[in-house]
């Protein structure tokens, strides 16, 4: 079974291609790549998806047409006087007159990207449409609020849109910010959370994350990472990110720091693939492993070829409990969020309370009654570890139950893809469903555990504290 075979149920997929695809090593615009990007994104949204396309390369095609205007408008004693040394300037003054340069490049270039993209989609008989963003527009909550209104309009009518920074504006002087983005990584991630999107695909130059920079000899592809070993790597140093590109201002840390920052939003998944290499975009779409999968799920299977996995030992299960295993939860299917049936979401998570099964609701009564009597015939320090058992599961899964939970809220504050209204509730996530289950018989048992506290020896909950 493939590690990603959830990976194509997405529905709503964010795409960023980065300068470094978009764009060749001379600044002008790569036609066959941004031509195989356009034709993978029309050919995702004939299949039922959604997609929206951040593309950068606005300020590589400006700078060309800068140059040659430039030429053409000056007079030959100004062309003449081109090598005359500039007057003695600091690197501040450098460094601020560079991005007003790339300022000015990125208003002429943004119209002949948009002119590309535009006739290469309506070859697909598709339509495009544009959004340019500057930081400020995340910072007002009333422009959050038209541009999720206006996104989510053009998805449901069948639009393409394409969304880039508004350098002309903004001259992207690097932001610190937290929820501000300092590039189209960020800037992806932060579009990816704000329309619900399931998957985030990062289109870069090279196959995806190594082990250690791939020029290197003996570097491997990373297959899967979870950014608990992420964190870890750079908390303890032992991270090792070759250099960016020339072209582009990011690079791999900040697509891997963007990725982290999409899924703590509500994003299920990210990947992060070579956007150089034909219909590599299908293939990550449809749960291909290609690319290096960035996610909190643990992985459910062997990496491909030796690839190695980055990923965090798996915390104690229900399942693998001893102490759990006695109160005889494994009924409800608790151990993964594979393992939660159709049927079982539908029984525990309804479209409204007056639609509740009532089978369900009393098997689920009868389990909880059989917990509490099978709880209430321990001893106190068998409830005690019972109680630090599950702290520790929930301490260790804490990142991946805060980003289930901000996914529910993102798919509440949007209409689900296809016929739902808006007032429905929509939880199609079932890593999250069973996180509501584990916290709803997690609040029964300490209910339990505290009532018990007044006949019986309480244990040592100091921790709690």
């Amino acid at each position: 079974m493939s590690t990603r075979s959830h990976v194509a149920s997405a529905q709503r997929i964010v795409v960023k291609a980065g300068t470094s695809v978009v764009s060749t090593s001379t600044g002008l615009p790569a036609l066959s790549r941004i031509a195989n990007i356009v034709e993978q994104c029309c050919q995702l949204q004939r299949s039922g998806k959604q997609v929206l396309l951040v593309s950068s390369g606005a300020i590589g095609c400006g700078r060309r047409k800068m140059i040659k205007q430039k030429l053409l408008s000056s007079s030959i004693r100004e062309y003449l006087n081109v090598n005359t040394p500039p007057p003695q300037q600091s690197v501040e003054d450098i460094a601020r007159a560079k991005r007003q340069h790339d300022a000015a490049c990125a208003a002429a270039g943004q119209a002949t990207l948009m002119s590309l993209y535009d006739s290469l989609f309506t070859a697909h008989d598709v339509s495009c449409s544009q959004l340019l963003v500057t930081k400020d527009d995340f910072k007002n909550a009333r422009r959050v609020e038209n541009m999720k209104y206006s996104l989510e309009s053009q998805c449901n009518a069948g639009l393409i849109p394409i969304i880039n920074e508004n350098d002309a504006i903004s001259a992207n002087e690097g932001y610190t910010e937290p929820g501000i983005f300092s590039d189209n990584d960020s800037l992806a991630a932060l579009i990816a959370s704000n329309v619900g999107a399931e998957l985030l695909l990062i289109l870069t130059d090279v196959n995806g994350l190594y082990d250690k920079p791939p020029n290197q000899e003996g570097a491997k592809l990373v297959e899967m990472l979870h950014p608990k070993v992420w964190e870890q790597s750079k908390e303890n140093g032992s991270k090792q990110i070759g250099e960016k590109s020339s072209q582009g201002r990011g690079g791999m840390e900040a697509k891997i720091n963007a990725a982290v920052s999409a899924l703590d939003a509500g994003v299920s998944d990210v990947i992060v693939l070579n956007g150089r290499i034909p219909n590599t975009l299908i293939k990550a779409s449809y749960g291909e492993n290609v690319g290096t999968l960035i996610t909190y799920q643990h992985p459910s299977s062997n990496s491909r070829n030796g690839t190695p996995i980055l990923s965090p030992n798996k915390s104690p299960s229900i399942h693998s409990s001893p102490l759990l295993k006695t109160l005889e939860l494994d009924t409800l299917q608790l151990d993964t969020a594979s393992a939660v049936t159709n049927d079982a979401m539908q029984n525990f998570i309804s479209k409204s309370t007056s639609d509740i099964d009532s089978n369900a609701a009393t098997e689920s009564a009868m389990l909880a009654r059989k917990a509490q009597n099978t709880l209430a015939s321990l001893t106190s320090k068998e409830r005690s570890n019972i109680l630090n058992e599950i702290a520790n599961s929930i301490e260790n899964e804490m990142k991946a139950i805060l980003s289930a939970n901000a996914r529910d809220v993102v798919l509440f504050d949007r209409p689900a893809v296809g016929e739902m209204g808006t007032d429905e509730i929509v939880c199609t996530d079932t890593h999250s469903i069973t996180n509501i289950i584990f916290l709803n018989i997690l609040n029964t048992i300490i209910c339990i555990y505290l009532t018990n506290l007044l006949f019986r020896k309480p244990c040592n909950y100091n921790r709690y504290h």
